[in-house]
């Protein structure tokens, strides 16, 4: 399978980082409990005197993944030598440069589809394995008794810049469009609204990132860049 837009390639390989930075963790509960919220919006304190079994739930799936990459691996390299075999027996000859080159390029595009295949086939054991993490410890713990209608959603998706755009001008027009984000974000937050905004005029970069959401649902970054 090969992935053809650059910008889902990214997004795929980001959502991969963050969901695998959960199993490296050491203390899943404590660094991301914030994250682990009930129904009602609040974290339930049944989850605290819990929070060693859903660690050990979590070095459990770890081990499991770390098989899979495993397989995953040898499986990799088994194709490379399939793909060598096969273009080695269709030269019955020795190459010229030319023809070199052809079989490098055939064999670089396999390889490139079967990294692109093996990026969402983590991704989707990731997202497996979080799932399966969060069963488990639904049906271990007494969360069903005490309220929960389901079990936690361990699965995130928290990339700032899905979207991405850059303005750049001079610093007055670039702090009169920050000021209008700024009034659109207070006058109609469902609409756009600014969730972080981190400030590096005073770097090489001299610009002001701006992450808003979009109906509540895009989450987009804003790049405004001052001229120097």
């Amino acid at each position: 399978m090969a992935i053809k837009s650059p910008a889902v390639l990214r997004i795929l390989t980001k959502w991969t980082e963050e969901l695998r930075n959960k199993f490296s963790t050491p203390d899943y509960y404590a660094a991301l409990s914030d994250a682990i919220k009930s129904q009602k919006g609040t974290v339930h304190s049944l989850l605290f005197p819990q929070r060693k079994m859903l660690d050990e739930e979590m070095r459990r799936e770890e081990i499991e993944i770390q098989r899979y990459l495993k397989s995953a691996a040898k499986e990799n390299y088994d194709l490379q030598v399939r793909l060598i075999r096969k273009e080695l027996k269709r030269a019955s000859r020795p190459l010229d440069g030319l023809e070199l080159e052809e079989v490098c390029g055939r064999y670089s595009i396999e390889m490139l589809n079967s990294l692109h295949s093996h990026l969402i086939g983590y991704l989707n054991r990731l997202i497996h394995g979080l799932a399966s993490v969060s069963k488990r410890f639904y049906e271990r713990s007494e969360m069903a008794n005490a309220g929960w209608s389901s079990p936690p959603d361990l699965v995130t998706f928290t990339i700032g810049d899905l979207l991405r755009c850059k303005m750049s001008s001079k610093e007055k027009e670039i702090l009169r469009v920050y000021d209008q984000l700024k009034q659109a974000s207070v006058r109609n937050p469902e609409k756009l609204k600014i969730i972080r905004v981190k400030n590096r005029l005073n770097k090489s970069t001299n610009d002001i990132l701006v992450n808003v959401k979009f109906n509540n649902l895009i989450t987009a970054e804003i790049q405004l860049a001052v001229k120097v």
